[in-house]
């Protein structure tokens, strides 16, 4: 667990350095991870930047049923938006 969260804290790193900014939101269904091992994601955060950047300040945001649902939700209109226009061209 600690090497997945130091190697999460490289990714972070990674789009920090990339994106120029300072704040990131963590959220997902396995981002129990990070809460549990905050102290090995900031280790790689602050060993893949330069001495001289800014901190990155990490916001956690678990995610309950309820984004789960709103996420499967989405899926299923896109599914059946994406069907219709396929079967309308098909048609044609």
């Amino acid at each position: 667990m600690k090497s997945a969260a130091f190697q999460l804290g490289r990714l972070v790193a990674s789009v920090v350095d990339g994106s120029l900014t300072d704040l990131v939101v963590l959220s997902g269904e396995g981002i129990g991870l990070a809460e549990a091992a905050m102290s090995e994601v900031r280790r790689g955060i602050a060993e893949s930047r330069p001495p001289w950047a800014s901190d990155v300040e990490l916001d956690v945001h678990p995610m309950g049923f309820g984004a789960w649902a709103r996420g499967a939700a989405v899926l299923a209109v896109q599914d059946f938006v994406t069907s219709a226009e396929d079967r309308r061209f098909a048609t044609s």
